[in-house]
């Protein structure tokens, strides 16, 4: 493997530095949107079933 010389540009061979912050958060990102998607997907969930029940008591 050839060394990289001052004047190559970052892009042009090798990662740039902006690629690699990418590839390192987006796994922990993605995991972070799933889960509060299911989390918020349950509250709903609940929230939704203790409306009905308490609609149903007033009626």
């Amino acid at each position: 493997m050839k060394p990289r010389s001052r004047s190559t540009p970052a892009g042009a061979g090798g990662h740039t530095i902006r690629g690699r912050i990418v590839r390192i958060m987006a796994p922990p990102l993605a995991a972070m949107v799933v889960l509060l998607v299911v989390f918020s997907a349950g509250e709903i969930s609940r929230y939704r079933s203790s409306a009905a029940t308490t609609s149903e008591e007033k009626s």
